[in-house]
């Protein structure tokens, strides 16, 4: 008796910790008249302490091919506050990164593109916590596209910005980097790789010594293919290359997308690996552990029977948090994907994310960052119900990926006290052909095939979905009486119900 009461006493004061984080589940079109003819998607996002975040999309109205760039200011109860667009005819913008800068300002990193010239720029943007300007610069490689990937700021103030140049996409291209002083003037611009094949650069840390690593990825022919070999430049503080190193496997696709130091001597590199047989099946979340030469201490991947790419990732105390997307294997929708890990890259959790279940969802998660409460926010994009529009996206999760109370309390109450897994259930039954089936605990979050047959084993209909608590129901309608076999199946789960349909 005395050993449950202590379990009880753990269960309510974890509950109490974990509803002390926040978490919204919610879609942002643009507030205009025509913002159902526009696609948005928050590229990246950030905290302002004690007022909400910052957010930033990019809108495109597919009519008139008039993409705006849009600041996004939201409360901690994911209500917008304020949104500020910015943008000409003729110009695109594509938000690519964002950091607090020195001054208290924001720095956002801006793919801008000319539909006019066919060019495209490094623009990068300070703003202040409202979303308004302070200054704006841009920068060019000389070469028709010059496209940004990630910024940071340096030891000396300055920026140092990457990314990819070429004459066109269509074409080889090489690496990108463009370091400034504190005014954002030009220092020096380097350009490497091979110039036979495709390169991007995706990520740059600075060092202790004001040298640099930088990662990329670079195709392993002639050909723009996804197979794809993962690169790690080490450059000095003049960003001369002192050493490269390539990482992956023949015929593959194999990227990194961001480097993160743990130590003076450790370094992680966080990225997708497709495991094979062929180049872009079976992918997973690749987890590789460098010391400051480049030698590999952990080589390991992670992930289930769907797809998971991996597009951005933090380190809070000594854990992971890897963000991105997982695809599903039979409908081919996407959802979005967080995975926890240790320093390690040994996966702790994962958890997966929609908008809206009921549609032909295609959700994705671009970016993650920290917030003050020990959770997360997540941005990217949602096409809600069956519009076929698509939302600007952001999931705000407590610390255990929760984005839910239901979740929370399941993540921090012992197993002692869990609901216990149900089956599903068809009611009411028989039925005039207008029923709800309730899906069964046991499938939540998992990608559910649900499938009618008469019993003559002919196929009536076939629907894909992902149950969670918000969405346990969902409508059989047959309109001609009879006996139906309805089945229920997520990977090896598997239950059968017979449904009867009466005469009306």
């Amino acid at each position: 008796m005395k050993k449950n009461k202590i379990l009880l006493l753990i269960g309510i004061v974890s509950i109490k910790v974990g509803l002390a984080q926040s978490y919204f589940n919610k879609t942002y079109p643009l507030s205009v008249s025509d913002s159902l003819n526009r696609t948005e998607n928050y590229n990246v996002a950030i905290e302002i302490q004690g007022e909400g975040f910052l957010t930033v999309c990019n809108s495109w109205n597919f009519s008139n091919n008039n993409v705006k760039l849009v600041f996004d200011k939201i409360d901690y109860m994911g209500n917008l506050i304020l949104q500020k667009m910015y943008g000409d005819s003729g110009d695109s913008f594509l938000p690519m990164d964002i950091h607090f800068l020195g001054d208290s300002s924001i720095g956002v990193l801006v793919d801008k593109s000319s539909y006019l010239t066919d060019t495209t720029f490094f623009y990068f943007m300070r703003v202040n916590e409202l979303g308004d300007t302070l200054s704006t610069a841009i920068y060019s490689s000389g070469k028709t596209k010059t496209q940004p990937r990630k910024f940071i700021s340096t030891s000396d103030s300055g920026l140092a910005m990457v990314g990819w140049a070429g004459e066109d996409a269509s074409q080889h291209n090489s690496m990108f980097l463009i370091k400034t002083d504190i005014n954002r003037n030009v220092e020096w611009t380097k350009e490497f790789g091979d110039t036979s094949r495709y390169n991007v650069a995706t990520s740059i840390l600075q060092l202790s010594d004001g040298g640099y690593f930088i990662t990329g990825w670079v195709s392993e022919g002639t050909t723009n293919t996804y197979k794809r070999d993962a690169k790690l430049f080490r450059l000095n503080s003049y960003g001369d290359i002192l050493w490269e190193l390539t990482y992956g496997i023949a015929d593959l696709f194999d990227n990194i997308e961001q480097i993160i130091k743990i130590n003076d001597n450790n370094f992680a590199m966080i990225g997708t690996r497709c495991i094979g047989p062929n180049f872009n099946e079976n992918a997973d979340m690749w987890f590789l552990l460098v010391d400051s030469s480049g030698s590999v201490l952990r080589n390991k991947h992670s992930g289930g029977r769907y797809l998971e790419e991996i597009n951005h990732f933090v380190k809070v105390n000594d854990k992971f948090y890897c963000a991105g997307i997982q695809s599903l294997v039979f409908s081919g929708y996407t959802r979005g994907y967080l995975q926890a890990t240790n320093l390690d890259g040994d996966s702790l959790w994962s958890k997966n994310y929609v908008f809206d279940s009921t549609g032909s969802f295609v959700d994705c998660i671009w970016n993650l960052s920290t917030c003050s409460d020990g959770g997360f926010l997540l941005c990217g994009q949602a096409s809600p119900g069956i519009t076929g529009t698509q939302d600007a996206w952001l999931v705000k999760v407590d610390s255990n990926g929760c984005a839910d109370t239901a979740c929370a309390m399941s993540v921090s109450v012992s197993d002692d006290f869990l609901v216990k897994e149900s089956t599903c259930l068809i009611y009411p039954n028989p039925s005039y052909g207008f029923s709800s089936l309730q899906i069964g605990e046991g499938f939540l979050n998992l990608e559910t095939c649900v499938t009618i047959f008469d019993m003559n084993g002919r196929l009536i209909s076939r629907k894909f979905m992902i149950p969670d608590r918000r969405n346990l129901l969902t409508p059989l309608i047959i309109p001609e009486s009879g006996i139906y076999l309805v089945t229920v199946k997520s990977g090896s789960k598997e239950q059968v119900l017979k449904w009867i349909v009466m005469k009306q």
